[in-house]
């Protein structure tokens, strides 16, 4: 509760230098976007059914931007007060922005995804179920591995396509 609180008086605010190609990232993010569906489905019901009632409207808002340098500010939101400190990172969400730099690990986009869609609030056990997807993935696994491992191990289902919209990223 105490760290729901933090986030709604403190916030960071991104610092962008020199934006480049965001084409693996757009990539990855929308490959990842059906399993991120799957366990938000299965996991996490009541938040499923919000965004849905919303139509997924956090996809067609997102938006996807690599930076090469990417810095933020803390800011104290009932005054605006900044920090005077910058201090660089490598992937930050604000305003359904996704900013990343080349650098940015996948687990640390996860993380930022998993603010986006749970309020702010992280939810590593989301992220790290999609950094085993992801690893599985490089290490040469296939979709129907993958989707074994998930029904198996995580009980996760594929969800009945005729009755959910499968998510992705609108095309940029």
């Amino acid at each position: 509760y105490f760290f729901f609180f933090f986030l709604q008086i403190v916030t960071r605010e991104p610092i962008c230098d020199h934006p480049t190609d965001c084409d693996f990232v757009h990539c990855l993010v929308n490959w990842i976007l059906p399993y991120a569906q799957r366990y938000v489905y299965k996991s996490h019901a009541a938040k499923y059914s919000q965004l849905k009632k919303s139509n997924f409207d956090f996809l067609r808002q997102l938006k996807i931007t690599v930076v090469d340098k990417l810095f933020y500010l803390n800011v104290i939101n009932r005054c605006g007060l900044k920090s005077k400190k910058q201090t660089e990172i490598d992937c930050l969400h604000q305003d359904h922005i996704l900013y990343c730099t080349p650098r940015s690990d996948p687990h640390s986009i996860f993380m930022e995804l998993s603010c986006l869609l749970f309020s702010e609030a992280p939810d590593l056990g989301f992220a790290n179920f999609l950094h085993i997807i992801t690893t599985m993935a490089e290490s040469g696994s296939t979709e129907e591995q993958i989707d074994a491992f998930i029904l198996n191990s995580q009980k996760l289902p594929k969800l009945n396509v005729a009755e959910e919209c499968i998510w992705s990223l609108p095309s940029t």
